[in-house]
């Protein structure tokens, strides 16, 4: 996989058949990740997952010690079943 299809992202791991897209998100203050955060992850994720040739399968993993804000929480799926 070329790096330029991951830019944008902390890590990517790919093992042939899929894709793994990893951004990390660590604050010492642990403050919450508020829903215009999570959207420009989310958006950097389907930019980098547009940019994976061929038919593999990407997954997308946020790696953080930050939770959700409330409002982050609702409709999302941070949300608990």
């Amino acid at each position: 996989m070329d790096a330029a299809a991951w830019s944008g992202q902390d890590a990517a791991v790919a093992d042939g058949s899929a894709v793994r897209l990893i951004q990390f998100k660590y604050s010492q203050s642990a403050r919450p990740i508020m829903p215009a955060e999570l959207a420009e992850i989310l958006l950097a994720l389907e930019k980098s997952s547009r940019s994976v040739q061929g038919k593999a399968v990407v997954c997308w993993q946020l790696v953080t010690n930050r939770p959700p804000s409330p409002i982050t929480r609702r409709g999302s799926p941070f949300s608990p079943s």
